[in-house]
């Protein structure tokens, strides 16, 4: 089986030392996780051949667990933006450069001007130049171009983009499903403040009860002793008048 041919992916700025170095590592590392025959390179519209990658954007590569090896800057010719799949320019600006010499030489009937790109038609926002800038705009600027990846790659190559998303695993909420079918409902218990109310109503009922009970034996303690009391009394009446017919 024949294998697909392989696509081609420029990244461009303007010295080939800062922003696109970067694009090219992360966007390498994204299509070599997602499996796509795709290769890419980077380049400047105004590079250096004796220059080097800029230590900021190294030490942030590193620091994100990314690396170029042997990295040189490239001028961006016409050929290599012909060959290309896509060139994606950090700026509007650079996109317009870049399209005006590609028209200039080969006209708006070969279409190729059409394969070049700026970073905000796929993310909405440019990538402006950190250089001169301290290491923690490499940061962010590391940080903006890695949010932008999948949205490059899903608008260069949409039907692999399905693709992956067809072969993602499902089976993770249908065994959610079947659990929430198996169990059973369980009974709700009663709150603790009504078991506290009968238990209260429980206590007022039992004093009630024993309450009654008490008046009583009291009464007949009371009722046993009113007697005594009343025959001492009368007898101690009973013994005046015999004294007083003796005399």
């Amino acid at each position: 089986m024949a294998q697909p041919e392989e696509k081609r992916v420029i990244f461009v700025c303007t010295g080939n030392t800062c922003r696109s170095p970067m694009a090219e590592v992360l966007f390498r590392h994204e299509v070599k996780r997602r499996g796509l025959p795709v290769s890419v390179c980077s380049a400047g519209t105004d590079a250096s051949a004796s220059g080097s990658m800029h230590l900021h954007s190294l030490r942030t590569l590193l620091f994100h667990g990314l690396a170029v090896e042997n990295f040189m800057p490239t001028q961006l010719t016409l050929e290599m933006v012909q060959d290309a799949f896509a060139v994606i320019c950090m700026t509007k600006e650079q996109k317009e450069l870049v399209s005006y010499h590609v028209i200039r030489a080969y006209g708006l009937m070969a279409g190729v001007h059409e394969k070049v790109y700026a970073f905000s038609d796929f993310c909405g926002y440019s990538i402006p130049d950190p250089y001169g800038y301290p290491i923690d705009a490499y940061e962010r600027t590391f940080l903006a171009l890695e949010g932008g990846m999948s949205a490059i790659i899903d608008g260069l190559f949409p039907a692999e983009s399905e693709k992956e998303a067809a072969q993602e695993p499902v089976s993770t909420p249908k065994k959610a499903e079947e659990k929430s079918v198996e169990e059973k409902p369980k009974k709700p218990r009663k709150p603790r403040s009504t078991a506290k109310k009968t238990d209260g109503a429980a206590t007022e009922k039992t004093t009630a009860k024993t309450t009654p009970t008490a008046k009583k034996s009291t009464a007949k303690k009371t009722t046993g002793k009113n007697p005594s009391t009343t025959k001492k009394s009368t007898g101690t009446r009973k013994s005046a008048p015999k004294k007083e017919n003796e005399s």
